[in-house]
């Protein structure tokens, strides 16, 4: 196989002193699930004081408590253990298959020292006493190899089966053979690899299985193609590769810009840090609004004046009762049932979770879970003895009485996985580990929002994402059922699609505030959300942070972390019903903004509805019967988009026309042109300009 220096095999190799690609491993410290392992685990927890708590603990006691339970965990985890090179006799072979292999290892040094024969190889032994020599040598090798084997004692002496000397030529043979003539040692070499190979009970097992019938035969050239294939899939980058995904990207020098890699592990971890807190960081305030401190809240969008003025930088068109502005306020301001949510979780603002219901939400946690920088997995916590779960359940009590929180859950770890397809550090998608506890007890607060949530029915069903009976199946169904109705029809329809980019990265705190607030959770229980991500400490999962972590713990970690001051982390238990909230406001407004134009479909009875706009997270499908109803939805998108500072995922835009029989009645030149409208698809769609945002389909069909 002939590689030019370009192929992936040698662009993931480094100077000597950077860091080998590969060696990046975050092993996992838990209880081995067999019986012995957590017993043992269990008695050395409970060699430790369980912390007392009195019956109404402050928020310190609570949070000394919360630190030795971790404490005791963790001491009572077995001792990593370095990883040990393995025998190469892989510690199950017999003595005879470990004999082998030495003679085997032993033909192919004659082999090699002989040459092949032909032009250009070259041969070591290129005399009579060099053979004498190296045969003398490597056939005392063969014998001690085979003698030092742990085979059966008798009275002390090792009982050596005598077949391992049967298989091709003994020592004595090569010792005694004609040395003269090289050309017959390569022949005997290789017929002694084939007795070898002949003698293997897997090679046996293959043969007997290729004899055995067509198929068979068949199944073992495909897996000898496969072996081969994977071979080459590693040689050049393809498949599964052992490198992580901060190991595969590409970086640009930070003064050159020129393709770099960090050359030491510290610096790879500067770099990923700095690139994050950018990502995260919290946009400059706007110079053109007057007063760049105060962003909406719940309270003061309730004046439509108030939140005209507020909006007026972003230049959206309001002046008509259904401009865009007016519309958007409109989501903003009203939703249905508001109230009864508001007053139902009001009731149950004395709600906490019980025992019960936080060992059950364990139970339903997946044991392989990694955790965050407290070092707790859930496989953990469900092996810890009944009582240290009770006395953490207290502590977590203690800290919702005081809408507190324990220092453990304010960090995390940001672990980069590389989108597909991706091949720079700005394909990365950062992903939260956080503390299991803090997850556990986010699942039980989350759970009952969600429920009066469901039951008050606040939320657009168009969203298909993340909640009970939705799913990828429910939104296709929805896809299919409209262009269905176009097609069978023979109706005219426009479409576009819509993504956010970096949606959950990129919602603020204020705009998670005004989304709850906007559905009526009450202020404390949204406050108390809020802080779970308030004065974070994030630290992106590297070789040199982790390693700074095993050997001093979460302490290690201080001077590594940042502030992530916006999004939603992806990972935390809360994040998926947050982005629904906030998505909601968009999805409102689209589907009250016409509900008796657009694109008709028909129900069972012969009534017929607006097709719905289908959203999955933060990807959204719209539909429309014109251009210039898809135009209107458009504005809509880059309204909202302009108000919550989000962007539009540009590149993921994709418009398309399903050709009916109104288009043969209109005029040819009507196709060439749509409509001017005035909105430009630029960025996050703001600030507004006179422009066009769709002239034409992207596609017809």
């Amino acid at each position: 196989m002939l590689l030019g220096l370009s192929a992936p095999a040698f662009t993931r190799l480094h100077g000597p002193g950077s860091i080998p690609r590969g060696s990046l491993q975050f092993p996992r410290h838990d209880v081995k699930p067999d019986f012995y392992s957590v017993s043992d685990f269990q008695h050395k927890m409970r060699e430790k004081a369980l912390p007392d708590l009195p019956i109404n603990p402050t928020l310190e006691e609570c949070q000394q408590a919360y630190t030795d339970i971790l404490g005791a965990s963790l001491k009572s985890l077995p001792k990593r253990k370095k990883k040990s090179v393995r025998n190469p006799h892989k510690d199950g072979w017999s003595p005879m298959m470990a004999g082998l292999k030495a003679q085997t290892n032993m033909l192919r040094r004659i082999q090699w020292h002989l040459g092949t024969g032909g032009p250009g190889s070259k041969c070591h032994w290129d005399s009579l006493d060099k053979r004498e020599e190296g045969i003398i040598r490597v056939t005392t090798t063969w014998e001690e190899e085979v003698t030092g084997l742990k085979w059966p004692e008798e009275n002390g002496v090792k009982q050596i089966d005598p077949k391992v000397w049967t298989f091709g030529s003994s020592i004595q043979d090569w010792r005694t053979t004609d040395l003269h003539n090289p050309s017959s040692l390569r022949q005997r070499c290789i017929v002694d690899l084939r007795a070898i190979k002949r003698a293997t009970p897997g090679r046996k097992r293959t043969e007997f299985r290729i004899a055995a019938s067509a198929a068979q035969a068949h199944q073992e050239a495909e897996r000898k193609k496969g072996k081969l294939q994977r071979s080459y899939a590693s040689i050049m980058g393809k498949g599964r590769q052992v490198s992580s995904a901060i190991e595969d990207i590409a970086y640009k020098h930070p003064i050159t810009g020129d393709p770099w890699f960090p050359d030491s592990a510290e610096e790879l971890e500067s770099v990923l840090k700095a690139h994050f807190t950018r990502a995260f960081a919290a946009p400059a305030p706007d110079p053109e609004r007057s007063d760049p401190a105060g962003p909406l809240t719940w309270d003061n969008i309730q004046n439509w004046e108030a939140f005209r003025l507020h909006c007026a930088h972003h230049h959206i068109p309001d002046a008509e009762e259904r401009s865009i502005l007016k519309q958007l306020w409109r989501a903003m301001t009203t939703v249905r049932h508001r109230e009864q949510v508001e007053a139902e979780l009001t009731t149950q603002s004395g709600y906490c979770p019980s025992f019960q219901e936080f060992e059950q939400s364990l139970k339903q946690k997946a044991g392989g879970t990694a955790g965050g920088p407290s070092g707790i997995t859930y496989h953990t916590v469900k092996m810890w003895p009944v009582e240290w779960r009770e006395a953490a359940y207290r502590c977590m009590v203690g800290f919702w009485t005081h809408h507190g929180l324990a220092k453990e859950w304010q960090w995390r770890w940001l672990v980069p996985l590389l989108k597909t397809g991706g091949s720079t550090i700005d394909d990365l998608r950062p992903i939260m580990l956080l503390d299991v506890l803090r997850k556990i007890w986010t699942t039980l607060v989350m759970g009952s929002i969600t429920s009066v949530l469901l039951k008050h029915k606040v939320l657009r069903a168009t969203q298909h994402a993340y909640l009970p009976q939705r799913g990828t199946d429910s939104a296709n169904i929805q896809v299919i059922n409209t262009l269905e109705a176009a097609f069978d029809e023979k109706r005219t329809l426009f479409g576009s699609s819509w993504d956010i980019r970096k949606a959950f990265d990129s919602v603020g705190k204020w705009l998670i505030r005004l989304a709850w607030r906007r559905l009526g959770v009450p202020a404390p229980l949204v406050e108390w959300l809020i802080l779970l991500d308030l004065g974070n400490h994030t630290v992106v999962r590297t070789g040199h942070s982790f390693s700074k972590w095993i050997k001093h713990g979460i302490k290690g970690l201080e001077g590594l972390d940042f502030d992530a001051e916006m999004g939603c982390g992806q990972g935390d238990v809360s994040s998926p019903l947050t982005w629904v909230a906030v998505f909601d406001i968009l999805l409102s407004v689209l589907e009250d903004d016409d509900p008796h134009g657009g694109f008709r479909l028909r129900r069972p009875n012969g009534t017929q509805y607006a097709a719905p706009d289908v959203c999955f997270a933060d990807d959204l499908q719209s539909f429309a019967a014109t251009l210039a109803q898809l135009q209107r939805k458009a504005e809509l998108v880059a309204g909202y988009a302009a108000i919550t500072g989000m962007r539009i995922a540009e590149h993921k835009l994709r418009t398309y026309h399903v050709r009916g029989w109104q288009d043969d009645l209109r005029q040819p030149a009507s196709r060439q042109r749509a409509l001017d409208p005035r909105l430009p698809l630029e960025g996050h769609l703001g600030p507004f300009q006179r422009g066009t945002l769709l002239q034409e389909p992207g596609g017809m069909v």
